[in-house]
């Protein structure tokens, strides 16, 4: 696993040994809800004082998928294409950061990560077929490493 973080297109970038992901990070607490494409923060004189200082919730999904795009982007221009190689899979999350974020997620359109799941989703990134080391270290390379 390779973590790029403020180099490359986006804020955060994840080379694990079966794909590349964009990582997009919320750092906010309290009541999160996702339905689908809506999302929404409930609203309490704690949370409204919290507007000054954290950034805002927005569209994580939006947000998602734009980097996942640039990712994607960069690298068909950037990293040559390998005879006999399939694409690199591209993808990513949305990660809430703060360990008092308290998640109500329905049918999201992305993938939604908090502080307790991480740890088991990226173990279970390193099934499948692998990236070549060479290939990783070129996609590196792209990203600003």
């Amino acid at each position: 696993y390779r973590l790029f973080n403020y180099l490359g297109p986006v804020e955060h970038v994840l080379i694990t040994p079966t794909s590349i992901l964009a990582i997009t990070i919320r750092r906010m607490g309290g009541d999160i809800r996702c339905q689908g494409e809506k999302w929404s923060m409930k609203t309490g004189l704690l949370n409204k004082l919290r507007f000054f200082s954290e950034d805002q919730l927005g569209n994580p999904s939006y947000d998602l998928r734009r980097d996942v795009s640039k990712v994607q982007n960069l690298l068909e221009s950037r990293l040559p294409a390998v005879e006999g190689e399939k694409p690199v899979p591209i993808g990513g999350f949305v990660f809430f950061s703060n360990p008092d974020a308290n998640l109500s997620i329905e049918d999201a359109s992305v993938r939604v990560l908090n502080t307790k799941n991480m740890k088991d989703y990226l173990r279970k990134l390193a099934t499948g077929e692998r990236l070549s080391p060479a290939r990783a270290e070129a996609i590196a390379k792209v990203l600003g490493g």
